[in-house]
This record gives structure tokens, sequence and C-alpha cells, in this order.
């Protein structure tokens, strides 16, 4: 039955609000603004994030991760769905296995079920994020020898890695550990070169690699990159807060773990839970040796009800590659802007070669500016938060620096990546160029319009038809 107001309550309501008209009318200078001085800030509306992670999360994500889900199980039975979604973001037929935690939490897991102590791996090290994978694996007691790019703003030469493994004689290494994107000095390495220089070699190390910024981003091709263990996260490209470490397994690297005596049991990828009711949950490794798609313990149901909700909206709404193009084009638009900033100032991207740039994350160099100064603005003054660069903060108080040869005051980070439309990219970099306004920083004028322009013509050139 519908629900009706008496006419008199609704006369009232309206009433109400034409005699706050009146009083204004009869009272000039209440309706005026003349004589305000200052505004504190103009950081009201919605909070935007430049970061490359926690992205911002979807509204039909939020909507779906907002459900009861003290029955668990219902959950635990649409692993199979998620698990299909996972490998057609990898490009995969193996194995997938998500576990509670952070991209960290996923380094050790693939570490502990293939390595032993004393067993030796190369780090392809940017000297960002891969260093610190690095620590995890000392930390278990693997040896682990470096190979660097020749600067910080390049990627791993192919070469380089082939000549190491050819020199490993003895046949010590047992796996190449490298990033796809280093989120942090933003350098993108082609993982399809690294793996012909590992089999130009002969050589029969595991090939592991992180995509925790690029996963559901960029184009990956596990398989056919032979690619045995990928890395990946939930909170960038997939569009969740941060919570869920995902990897995707390949038989070469299951037959490594197998091989195996002792793992623990928390990271254990033979440990976990299944989809099948009468099996929905073990401790102990399967006795078919098959990999449970969930790792032991009680599920992170919200975050898994949030995972399928984005990935029916990566592969069903948006699509897989038409997903992959949108991130090309954004990056795009990104570096154009700051093409255009540096016109008039030393306003660069910080990987001069495009080839080399990653496409979901991008650092600025801007020599003589105080970056601290600029994001502080953007996030008190119009509540957008412009990440800086540099990983030093994550090291104890007294350890040498991992990265002595960047200096991060005149640096900062434009995420690309994940929910992002063209009001949500052009906003962030109209923001940045008003910082730059406000604060007197020189700067090219006309970066908001380059970037339209990268926006309208990939537009008009992908959809000629509609034209």
């Amino acid at each position: 039955m519908p629900v009706t107001f008496p006419r008199q309550a609704i006369t009232s309501l309206f009433g109400f609000g034409r005699r706050i008209h009146r009083h204004v009318q009869r009272c000039p200078r209440a309706a005026s603004w003349s004589h305000v001085k200052y505004i504190s800030s103009m950081a009201h509306g919605r909070f935007a994030t430049a970061a490359p992670g926690p992205t911002t999360v979807p509204e039909n994500v939020l909507n779906a991760m907002h459900a009861d889900t003290t029955n668990y199980v219902s959950v635990l039975q649409s692993g199979k769905k998620m698990c299909d979604g996972l490998r057609k973001l990898a490009r995969t037929k193996h194995h997938v296995k998500v576990a509670a935690g952070n991209g960290h939490v996923g380094w050790q897991m693939a570490l502990a079920n293939v390595f032993e102590a004393g067993d030796v791996v190369v780090v392809l090290d940017s000297q960002g994020f891969a260093y610190l994978w690095g620590l995890v694996a000392e930390s278990m007691g693997i040896v682990v020898k470096t190979l660097r790019p020749r600067s910080l703003h390049e990627r791993i030469d192919p070469a380089a890695l082939e000549q190491c493994l050819k020199d490993d004689k003895e046949g010590e290494i047992k796996a190449v550990l490298a990033l796809h994107t280093d989120s942090d000095f933003t350098v993108h390495n082609d993982i399809c070169l690294l793996r012909a220089a590992i089999d130009a070699a002969h050589h029969p190390a595991l090939f592991l690699v992180d995509c925790v910024a690029t996963f559901g981003c960029v184009q990956f091709e596990m398989d056919l990159w032979g690619v045995d263990v990928l890395v990946a996260a939930c909170q960038k490209g997939l569009m969740l807060p941060p919570g869920l470490a995902i990897l995707c397994i390949s038989e070469k690297a299951l037959e490594a773990r197998r091989r195996k005596k002792l793992v623990p049991m928390v990271s254990d990828w033979l440990c976990g839970m299944t989809s099948v009711p009468q099996l929905i949950g073990y401790n102990m490794p399967s006795p078919d040796e098959e990999v449970p798609w969930i790792a032991i313990g009680t599920p992170p149901t919200q975050l898994l009800l949030g995972l399928m909700a984005a990935l029916d909206t990566i592969l069903n709404h948006n699509g897989l590659e038409e997903t992959w193009k949108r991130h090309e084009i954004f990056a795009q638009a990104v570096w154009a802007a700051i093409d255009t900033w540096g016109r008039d100032a030393p306003i660069r991207c910080f990987v001069p070669d495009v080839v080399h740039r990653s496409p979901v994350v991008t650092l600025v160099k801007a020599e003589g500016i105080d970056a601290l100064e600029l994001r502080r603005w953007c996030q008190q003054e119009a509540n957008l938060l412009l990440p800086g660069a540099g990983l030093g903060f994550l090291m104890p108080p007294g350890a040498p620096s991992f990265q002595p040869n960047f200096k991060g005051n005149d640096a900062f980070r434009i995420a690309h990546m994940g929910y992002q439309n063209p009001p949500m990219l052009l906003g962030t970099l109209a923001t940045i160029d008003c910082a730059f306004k406000a604060l007197r920083i020189p700067h090219g004028n006309g970066a908001v319009c380059a970037a339209s322009q990268v926006l309208a013509a990939s537009w008009a050139e992908l959809n000629h038809e509609r034209v």
C-alpha cells in the first residue's frame, strides 16, 4: 500500500524552503559571500587518490562486499568461478592459490614452496620492490644474487640475465625473480624477453614474476611466456581493499613443491580448502597433491565476494582486452601532460624511454621543487592523495639505504590504474596543475588540454566507424 503524507505536511515542507528564500531576500548580507576573506580548504567532496594502490573501489564491488557471510561455505563454493576468472587474467590453464594477505605474503608463499635454505636465486633488482623480495628470500636462508640495470630508469637487460645464467656452470641457480612493473621507480620489464634469455642460456631455473601492480591492468601471458609462479594482490588492478594474495602456479613449480619435505602449513600450496561441499576444508596436504584454491583458515569472505564482482566487471562488463587498451591510453595521456608541464620547466617522466615506462604508474621528476609541499597542498587543499617515491621509509632507522642514487624530495607519482575514467584522470591532472599554479611552481601550460587530446584522439581512432 503506497505511503501518503498529509497535504499540510507537504505544504509545510515546501513552505519551509520558501521561507528561507524570503528570509535571504530580506537579508542581502546573509546571501552574499563577498565578506569572506579566505577559505580554509577546498578539500570537500570525495577523496581522490593518485597512488598505485590501494586504488579506488567501485560501487558495485563495495555493494557486493556488504553482505552477511556467516555461512562462509557458500562463498567457498564459488571458488571454481573465481579461479576461472583469475586464470583468464593471467592467461593460464594452471593452478590458482588465494590466501589472506598482501603481495609480501605472496612472495613468501612462492619462495616457501619451492626453495630450501641455501638455494640460490637471482633477483632482477631495479632497487625498488624487487630488492624487498630479495630480503624476504634472505630471511628464509635463501642465497640471493642480484642483477641490476645500468641505471634506475632502465629495465633489466635480458642479455645480462642470459650471461649470468650461462656463467652458472654448476647449476646452482634455482630461480629467477622479476617484477613486471616496479611501482616505485615505475620501470616496466619485458617478461617475454626475460623468458627468452633464460631459454637462450639453456638453464632450468624457475621463473617467478611479481605482477602485483599490473594484474588485471596489463596484458600478461603466463603460459605463453613460460612463467612458473605469478604473484599478485588485490588492491591495485583488481580494485579491492588490501587483503588477498593471489598466486598462479605452473606444473613445473608444483613438481618442485612436491619434492620438498617441509613447508609451513599456512604457506603450503597443497594445504587449504576446496569448493567441493564434501571436502570443504582440510589442513594437511591433499592426498592427490592437487592445489586447493584457498589457503587454510577462516577465509576472508568479504574480499572474496568483492573479488567475484571485480572479475565480473573486468571480464564481462568492460572486457579484458579493452581494459588493457584503456590503461595504455591513460598512460599516454599522463605522459602528454607531463611533457607539457616540462616545456617551460625541468619537469619530466623519470623513465625517459617510453618502452621502459610502466603503463599503470608514472614517476615524475621535477628538479628544484619541493615535492612534499606540492603533495601536502594536493591533499590538504584539494583532497587528492599524491604519493611520493622512494622506499627508504620501509627500512629501520640507521639501516643503510638501498636506493643511494635516488633522492625523492623533488619527485611524485601518478597512478593510472584500476577503476578510473576520463573525469577521474583529468581531475587528477587538473588538480596537480592547480597546485603548480597556487604554489607558483614554474611549469608549462596546457597539460590538461594535452591529455584530453590524447584521450579524444584515441577514442576517435578506436570508434571511427561510430563517428
